[in-house]
């Protein structure tokens, strides 16, 4: 019995069990290191994503700032990088088709505006790449004062803006100048009363993309102010951004 008992300490104390016991312990490190190079890897893929597209972004307002003729491809690429990039999040399939449809058409009224004489053409982008938008994030909706009231407060500053531009606006165009202020209207509802997405990023999307367009609207029907078309690049870029991460 006494051989038995010592013969059996010697085999718990052998190189085998410690190299076993060991090996548990290095693959538990193992797996909890391997989870947090994945989330470095998340964050690291994220900033290169954020960087190319903040590149590729200045380059354009770096022609806006020298007061080069607007050239599509440069305006549009950041777009054309975002579109990948949505494509390549994982997430709701039918959700992120609505995204990327909502971007495709905004290149399309980027492309427009370019152009001379398709403002309407791209009045009628932007209107569909919104209604994208708002399916994107409305399909679920939250109705309760905490997030009606500050879009009421919000918005109204917005509508008041509208209804001042819309004064100016020409005859022809007026029906679809004051459809698109409905549909970003709406959009912004959407940011804020939304269920299925950032709210934070899709509201301060939102808001800086009314901006935007409302700095269009101004430069167009009232009258320019100095480096309006930098304003706007400046905002449309960031508020693209902030919408494609909040959903």
């Amino acid at each position: 019995a006494a051989a038995r008992s010592q013969q059996q300490k010697m085999s718990a104390t052998s190189p085998r069990s410690k190299h076993a016991s060991g090996s548990g312990t290095a693959g538990k490190s193992g797996g909890g290191s391997g989870k947090s190079t994945g989330n470095g890897t998340g964050t690291g893929v994220l900033l290169l994503w954020a960087g190319v597209y903040a590149a590729l972004a200045a380059n354009h307002l770096r022609e806006v700032w020298l007061d080069l003729p607007p050239w599509w491809l440069s305006k549009t690429m950041p777009i054309f990088l975002l579109i990948a990039y949505a494509a390549s999040v994982s997430g709701s399939l039918q959700r992120r088709k609505l995204l990327l449809l909502g971007l495709v058409f905004s290149a399309c009224g980027d492309i427009a505006l370019a152009l001379p004489d398709q403002f309407l053409a791209g009045l009628a982008s932007f209107f569909v790449a919104h209604v994208c938008y708002i399916y994107t994030m409305g399909r679920i909706m939250n109705w309760s004062p905490v997030r009606l009231a500050p879009f009421v407060v919000l918005w109204l500053p917005i509508a008041g803006s509208c209804v001042f531009i819309l004064q100016r606006v020409p005859a022809d165009l007026f029906v679809p100048v004051a459809a698109y202020c409905g549909v970003i209207s709406a959009m912004i509802l959407t940011a804020f009363c939304g269920g299925e997405h950032r709210v934070l990023l899709a509201v301060a999307g939102a808001l800086i993309f009314a901006c935007s367009d409302l700095a269009i609207a101004y430069g167009n029907f009232v009258q320019p102010f100095a480096r309006d078309r930098l304003f706007v690049m400046a905002t449309y870029y960031t508020a693209q951004w902030l919408i494609a991460n909040a959903n």
